[in-house]
């Protein structure tokens, strides 16, 4: 069971991204489900929450604005920091420095509040992305060109979601719902 924060995809974005997705029919394996699409801001792996920790995560969430997130293109995943793909089609998203201020605070609140952060979540960039699927081994590489697409929402909430194995499938349960209020 890995535990993260996320921002959800609201329905209207989410319509535009799945038209969006037709440029890629026939080249994924797998198509991540869309009540699954998400943003990751902070990566929690396994860490545990006391039911006192979570009642401090979930206070409302002050920063200076709240951020408005704007997927830039879809394409081939390429993490901060490596030279090749990994096989995965993302919504590559524009990292704001609203966004990234949202992020810091969540990191300083959960630090604050005891939760364990992994190492390797606090020394890589950070690349807001939401995964769309996976290509086939056989086509490798995604192979072919990025494709635009400008979608901007609004968010009001970050979401503390548990991935649970069931099987072949994850399912992802909620644990707490964090407001973001300017």
């Amino acid at each position: 069971m890995n535990t993260f924060i996320a921002l959800g995809i609201p329905k209207p974005a989410a319509a535009v991204l799945t038209a969006a997705l037709e440029a890629y029919k026939g080249k994924l394996a797998t198509r991540t489900p869309e009540e699954k699409w998400h943003m990751t801001l902070v990566f929690l792996s396994d860490a545990a929450f006391s039911a006192e920790a979570i009642q401090k995560i979930q206070e409302p969430l002050h920063s200076a604005y709240l951020p408005a997130i704007t997927i830039l293109s879809l394409g081939a995943a390429l993490p901060a920091g490596r030279q090749e793909g990994t096989g995965q089609l993302w919504a590559h998203v524009h990292a704001t420095p609203a966004l990234i201020q949202v992020r810091a605070i969540l990191i300083d609140r959960l630090t604050q509040s005891g939760i364990a952060i992994p190492e390797q979540e606090l020394s890589r960039e950070f690349t807001p992305h939401i995964n769309l699927g996976d290509s086939s081994s056989a086509n490798g590489a995604i192979g072919i060109s990025d494709t635009p697409a400008k979608i901007t929402f609004a968010v009001k909430e970050a979401l503390v979601l548990r991935s649970i194995s069931k099987g072949d499938t994850t399912m992802y349960e909620k644990i707490a719902t964090i407001p973001l209020v300017p």
